[in-house]
Formats: C-alpha cells, sequence, structure tokens
C-alpha cells in the first residue's frame, strides 16, 4: 500500500466509525421495550451493518419524529458513538449509490476533468441521486457551512459532493453506463439534464470546495480532479461555487456551458472548449 492511500484508508476508517458502519455490539441489549429510542437505534445500527438503507432510514427517521432529543445526540457513551444524524447521513448516501471505501481510495488516482472523473465512478453502480441530498441536508443541521461541523463530517460533505456531481451526471447523462455521455446526451438541453439536476450538480462541486481542506488533508494534494475544481471555480465565478442547490447565484447558461465543453465538462467529443458551448 502506498503512503497515500495508506494515509486515506487511516483517514477513511475514521470517517466510516462515525458514518453508517454500526456498532458491532448490541450496547442497548439490556432494553426490554421494542419501541424505545434505544432499541430503534440499535435496530437502526443493526440494518446499517446488513447494508439495509432502507430499514435503517425508516428506523432513525422514526426516533427523529418520536423523540428529537434523543436524534440530536452525537456523543460517546463507554467509547461508542452515538450520533443518529449521522447514521442517517450514512445511509442516505449508500442508497444514493456511494461506496466510501472503494471511492475514497480511488481519487488518488485521478485524471481527466472531475466531472467525467466523478461521473464515471458510477459505472454500472445503481444510483439513487436524490438520497446524496437527503444526507447533505441531514448533515448540515450540525451547521450550514464547514466551519460549524467537525473534520470528520466535512470529509464525509467533500465526498458527498462528489457523489452529488457523480450520481446525478452518470443518471442524467450516461444511461448505458460505458463511462461517456450518451450518444444522444447534449449538456445545453434541457431534455437531456434537467435545471434541477444542473443545480444539484454545481451545488455539489461547492460542497467540495467548501470542504477541501478536508479531502486535501487526506489525499495530499494529489487528486488531479481536486486541483481542477479550484481552477473551473476561478473560471466560472461563484455560480460554480453554491452549496445550496436553491441558491439565487446559480448559473444555468454557465452549468450548460460548463458541462458541454470539452476541456472542462463531460463531453470531450463536444468540438468546443468553455466559453464558446451551447451558443
Amino acid at each position: 500500500m502506498s503512503q497515500n492511500l495508506h494515509s486515506v484508508s487511516k483517514s477513511f476508517f475514521a470517517m466510516v466509525i462515525a458514518f453508517s458502519v454500526g456498532c458491532g455490539g448490541n450496547f442497548f441489549q439490556l432494553t426490554a421495550k421494542k419501541d424505545t429510542s434505544e432499541a430503534l437505534y440499535q435496530d437502526a445500527r443493526d440494518s446499517l451493518n446488513d447494508q439495509d438503507y432502507d430499514t435503517a432510514i425508516s428506523k432513525l427517521v422514526e426516533i427523529k419524529t418520536k423523540d428529537n432529543g434523543f436524534y440530536s445526540r452525537c456523543e460517546k457513551v463507554d467509547g461508542i458513538k452515538i450520533c443518529p444524524r449521522e447514521d442517517l447521513a450514512g445511509a442516505y448516501a449508500s442508497k444514493c449509490g456511494l461506496n466510501f471505501v472503494t471511492f475514497v481510495s480511488s481519487l488518488t488516482s485521478s485524471t481527466g476533468t472531475p466531472f467525467l472523473f466523478f461521473m464515471q465512478k458510477f459505472k454500472d453502480v445503481a444510483v439513487s441521486p436524490s438520497n446524496c441530498y437527503e444526507a447533505q441536508k441531514v448533515i448540515e443541521t450540525f451547521g450550514a457551512t464547514s466551519g460549524a461541523r467537525s473534520t470528520e463530517q466535512n470529509l464525509f460533505m467533500a465526498v458527498l459532493g462528489m457523489a452529488k456531481m457523480g450520481t446525478y451526471l452518470r443518471d442524467a447523462a450516461d444511461v448505458n453506463q460505458d463511462g461517456n455521455a450518451d450518444a444522444t446526451y447534449s449538456s445545453c438541453n434541457s431534455s437531456s439534464i434537467s435545471t434541477d439536476y444542473l443545480r444539484q450538480v454545481m451545488s455539489g462541486m461547492g460542497l467540495v470546495i467548501d470542504n477541501l481542506a478536508a479531502v486535501s488533508a487526506v489525499l495530499s494534494g494529489n487528486s488531479e480532479a481536486l486541483t481542477d475544481l479550484e481552477q473551473i471555480k476561478a473560471t466560472c465565478g461563484s455560480s460554480c461555487a453554491i452549496t445550496d442547490p436553491n441558491s439565487a447565484s446559480f448559473d444555468e447558461t454557465v452549468t450548460r456551458v460548463l458541462l458541454r465543453s470539452s476541456d472542462m465538462g463531460i463531453e470531450p467529443t463536444s468540438g468546443c472548449t468553455f466559453p464558446t458551448c451551447c451558443l
């Protein structure tokens, strides 16, 4: 294992403990009633361990509805982290199609434009993009910006931003899942990719940039795709830095041109470069 990949694995292991892996033991074993928040939480963690994300989400949402005080906890008890919101975010992200271990490890060897790179990471993966946005909204209850969240939560959000970019683009542009935009696809056309999808893609990029320090610390600065995101932001300005898909700063025209371009987007054979596409 290379030094950089070892760094990724160590940091990622810490994050996985915080998100979506369960606890290994029944730390609420002594709870007699099965409808208590503690029992529901144990059931949710067991479901996460079994990769039964629908059940885990259902149990955690039930806790939120019945006992918001327990749902809002995020602390260690006897060395075991109890944080239902982090677990819920992890379940949503997994349901979205994100396998953290595989995805984070692959970032050390990234090449090409970031949009295409992240889209290709979801080749042959069943995706449900809206669940990535659900995960984002849950983590934002800890704080709307990176400065208000923990390092682990920021690392999660950065990776989630990449997953938002990748899953929304794969779902719209690579239906045949060969790793490339389909022949009938054009970023210029709303029939190929909706405004809502564009908003989610760009807010995913904004999440990565907003939390870039957390990712860079893990990757030792060796991801070309991440470096390129900063260059793209410098080119297209504030519209490429949104984290809220409903932001008034979103620019649909710029986004379509960006994704269509052969030098920055997902269509390397489009025959145009930014900002000359979709004219």
